[in-house]
């Protein structure tokens, strides 16, 4: 099962394709999205599927049904450059025999392999760092720009592995411990400068790698895990039997160092069965309970004694999955001195593709769509992370990009009446739009009573668009002249009859009969007059009648008008 705190609330468990008793652990982006998991057999991706590469891993447990993924810390993935991870895997402290060999092994996982699903590196699968090796394993950040990996030998002294950003291991360096043998697991506090393991407590100096022993609390028996509070000042053991009741308990390391005083700090919290204790991304501690299938939460794990909160059986487990111990193993951040987050809000234009660049002066960058370049182009809105760094150095940027889909249309070409007012507006435009008229108004309509070409320009941000429409005055009450005699004598005076139009028109057509009712001129042209001809001789003098028809272009009402006129000579 993954364990989900992407959503407002408490996490969720959501299924997933590994199946692990103890010592998992899964990786997530900048922005909390699946990147893998593993078990220690078998790598998945974050569409839960085997890695092409990532099977057959021979770490955490033989493969069989019951015991598969059985090391309590059978999984460690340390961070080593961008985009690529270590693995390293332990085995558990049971027979079969080739077990008892307590093989340390790591594998290396290349996210930018396999489309940006990643892949196990062809040659760095199951390769053994050393052997007599425990359960117990855990990563911390150096001083330097490095990561230890903190192991238990089977004698119970301490070896710690410096890990470099080139991916070199060096020869660990050694410590003693209390104990004779190794214990389950091994855990740090937030800042790295402590380990519990046991019932014991030690300095951790990350610039070492040297481990000191602090003090031994003074309960005894089985303990399987410890887990401190997020601001170091607490530390929680699990389980600890007293008079036959399980609790958790809590001891005030900011009494250090004050042993004595540490000690007498204990608080027993009821619990039952518990197992591993894992501080979540949410500054809780959750605990998987081995009576009731289901995960206790402290909720305040900085307050001492009942002020913590433990709540019992706080998030259920889905019946179907069997006995878990537990909730996987933490994953150390980049191992960089110096982390600089850069947030951008950036409004880009739609219409195409926009270029979002990486800072310079870095020798690898990583997007989260897995391009590898310095600059990418992107076609839609969302977050886009970069991870940019050199040796020592990390820039994470988070590009939020929105594309702006600014259009505008003040409409088709018009006619004004005159005496009549027209509203240009450009319709619904985002908050923050700037709007600019060709008579250098800003407001976000503009009044029209004159002819001409009006233009508008709005911008939002770096993105700019334009209209324009043109308006033209017509007199929208059309009345036609039609005279009622005419002179074809060819003097240049009134020798033509016709309509006079001084307005649009559509559907036009003019016909005149004699008064035999026969049709001796016709026209669909407003231009067009009669000349007093009938094919190319001239008509009698005498009275004509005429059949008008047009349409008025702006009011749309169809006209039509019967009437005589006279020819004289």
């Amino acid at each position: 099962m993954l364990l989900d705190f992407n959503n407002p609330g408490p996490p969720v468990f959501s299924s997933c394709a590994m199946d692990a008793t103890e010592g998992c652990a899964a990786v997530s982006d900048l922005s909390g999205q699946l990147l893998f998991y593993s078990n220690g057999n078998v790598v998945w991706d974050r569409q839960h599927n085997p890695m092409p590469n990532g099977s057959d891993l021979l770490g955490n447990g033989y493969t069989s049904t019951l015991h598969k993924g059985s090391a309590a810390q059978g999984v460690v993935i340390v961070p080593f450059q961008v985009n690529k991870y270590f693995i390293f895997e332990t085995e558990p402290t049971y027979p079969p025999e080739e077990l008892e060999k307590g093989y340390l092994r790591y594998s290396i996982v290349d996210m930018t392999l396999n489309n940006g699903l990643g892949d196990v590196v062809t040659g760095a699968k199951n390769i053994i760092l050393d052997s007599f090796i425990g359960e117990g394993a855990v990563a911390v950040k150096g001083e330097g720009c490095y990561t230890w990996l903190v192991v238990q030998a089977k004698n119970g002294n301490f070896k710690a592995f410096k890990i470099e950003t080139t991916g070199h291991i060096a020869p660990p360096v050694m410590s003693s411990s209390n104990i004779s043998f190794a214990a389950y697991t091994i855990n740090a506090s937030p800042d790295g400068t402590m380990l519990a393991n046991y019932h014991d407590l030690y300095t951790f100096d990350k610039s070492t790698g040297s481990i000191g022993h602090i003090m031994t609390f003074l309960r005894q028996g089985y303990v399987y895990g410890s887990c401190f509070s997020p601001d170091g000042s607490k530390l929680y053991h699990a389980p600890i039997t007293v008079g036959g009741t399980l609790f958790i308990e809590q001891y005030d390391l900011s009494l250090l160092p004050n042993i004595s005083a540490v000690r007498n700090s204990g608080v027993l919290l009821p619990s039952g069965r518990v197992y591993e204790l894992r501080e979540g991304p949410d500054k809780k501690l959750y605990i998987m309970s081995g009576d009731t299938r289901s995960l206790h939460v402290i909720e305040q794990p900085n307050l001492p004694g009942a002020a913590c909160s433990l709540v019992l059986n706080a998030i259920p487990v889905a019946a179907n999955y069997g006995m878990i111990l537990n909730i996987g193993t933490p994953v150390p951040d980049l191992p960089y001195n110096s982390i600089k987050f850069v947030t951008h809000d950036t409004v880009a234009c739609s219409g195409g593709p926009f270029r979002l660049s990486g800072s310079p002066g870095f020798q690898q960058y990583a997007w989260s769509n897995g391009e590898q370049t310095r600059d990418i182009h992107v076609t839609a809105s969302g977050v886009y992370h970069l991870v940019s760094s050199n040796d020592c150095e990390v820039q994470i940027d988070s590009f939020r990009v929105r594309f702006e889909d600014l259009q505008l249309h003040l409409g088709n070409d018009t006619f004004l009446c005159e005496g009549e007012i027209l509203v240009l507006q450009p319709g619904d435009m985002p908050d923050g739009a700037i709007y600019e008229w060709s008579d250098n108004s800003t407001a976000e309509t503009l009044k029209v009573t004159t002819p001409g070409v009006y233009r508008l320009t709005i911008s939002r941000g770096p993105c700019r668009v334009t209209d324009d429409i043109r308006v033209e005055m017509d007199d929208c009450h059309c009345v036609v002249f039609v005279p009622n005699s005419f002179t074809p004598n060819g003097d240049n005076m009134n020798d033509h009859f016709g309509p006079i139009v001084h307005c649009r028109v559509t559907g036009y057509s003019f016909r005149i009969f004699n008064r035999w009712g026969q049709c001796v001129f016709y026209t669909v042209d407003p231009d067009k007059h009669w000349d007093g001809l009938y094919q190319s001789r001239p008509c009698d003098v005498g009275v004509y009648f005429y059949y008008l028809k047009y349409t008025q272009k702006i009011l749309g009402e169809e006209v039509i008008k019967k009437g005589e006129t006279h020819l004289l000579r």
